[in-house]
């Protein structure tokens, strides 16, 4: 592997997203991801719940571990994994690997709390590979997507594939007015958020710029009723998020 402490010393840098592993450096450019990386199916991933919790395992509390979030802000793969993924995965391709995923890890840990999709800020809550998702004939934000997808699937296997539907958050608010607001996104269908963007796809065509209120955990309870079913049990959860701030009262509010 390529030794980067010791050209500078994992510092930042121009050249960060250099993919110099797996025999590759400043001369050679990048290297062979097949050195490295292995077939890794949903057996592979779920293993570490034996490793955990199994016979022959570490003998970890299960009621310690309760919650799986299931990978992390995949609709940005083909940038932090490029090496992998050179280009972006479909969203219905995603939604196969986590469907494999969660039922495996339902199978072992039946109390598991499947956590997702992780989406990783507000473009993504509603863009998967920057633009809405085409399929049966319409087009949908990719959080309204996952949810659909997921209740399909739900209805076709019986197994529970959600249970807390999690989003990241980084606003770019660096006014302590703007920023003591930005909460306001998650439930308040009267804020008119100043950093609106992605959300200017959820009209009915491509984009609306006169669409500014995001209310997104709203929008997704109304989905999460209309593809689950009023009774779905799903939750919410904000798993990340940062402020661009240093005031201290700022600070202590959030």
């Amino acid at each position: 592997n390529f030794d980067d402490w010791g050209y500078n010393n994992s510092q930042w840098w121009e050249g960060v997203r250099n993919n110099w592993a797996g025999g590759g450096g400043p001369d050679q450019g990048d290297g062979n991801p097949d050195l490295y990386l292995l077939d890794w199916p949903a057996d592979s991933t779920v293993a570490i719940l034996d490793h955990w919790f199994g016979d022959d395992g570490l003998g970890l509390d299960q009621s310690m571990f309760q919650y799986w979030n299931m990978d992390n802000e995949p609709d940005i793969w083909s940038g932090t994994h490029d090496d992998v993924f050179r280009t972006q995965p479909s969203a219905e391709a995603f939604m196969h690997i986590y469907f494999g995923v969660a039922k495996k890890a339902r199978a072992l840990f039946p109390e598991i709390r499947l956590v997702g999709p992780v989406a990783t800020n507000e473009w993504q809550w509603y863009n998967w590979d920057d633009k809405k998702i085409d399929a049966d004939g319409k087009s949908y934000t990719w959080c309204e997507y996952f949810i659909k997808r997921i209740g399909e699937e739900q209805q076709a296997s019986g197994i529970r594939l959600l249970d807390v539907l999690d989003l990241h958050f980084y606003p770019g608010e660096t006014d302590p007015a703007d920023i003591v607001q930005v909460h306001r996104v998650w439930f308040d269908t009267t804020y008119d958020y100043p950093g609106a963007n992605g959300v200017k796809r959820s009209g009915p065509g491509s984009w609306d710029n006169s669409i500014t209120r995001e209310y997104i955990f709203e929008r997704c309870r109304i989905w999460l009723e209309k593809y689950l079913g009023p009774e779905h049990g799903v939750s919410f959860g904000v798993s990340e998020m940062g402020i661009q701030g240093d005031n201290p009262n700022v600070t202590a509010v959030w």
